[in-house]
């Protein structure tokens, strides 16, 4: 899933994928954003105690990775890098 964001500096939201996914399914979010984001997520989404869900995305293009767990009904982070 590729999007492009050109929206002043505010809040970017991950909101719930569509669809019925499988477990173990990975999701690639390409963010590419012409501005510093917040960024909030549907509580679908978690992080980890060592890789938390972020709470900020620079400008440029930023890369989300996330598979999905059926048994905890989540979508777990397993990367994010940014600044491209």
């Amino acid at each position: 899933n590729n999007q492009t964001n050109t929206q002043a500096a505010g809040t970017l939201t991950f909101n719930a994928p569509s669809g019925s996914p499988a477990d173990g399914k990975s999701v690639i979010v390409v963010v590419q954003s012409t501005n510093a984001q917040t960024l909030a997520f549907n509580a679908i989404y978690r992080g980890s105690t060592d890789l938390p869900l972020p709470t900020t995305m620079p400008a440029g293009t930023n890369y989300f990775i996330f598979a999905y767990r059926s048994g905890a009904t989540k979508y777990d982070l397993l990367s994010n890098v940014f600044g491209y």
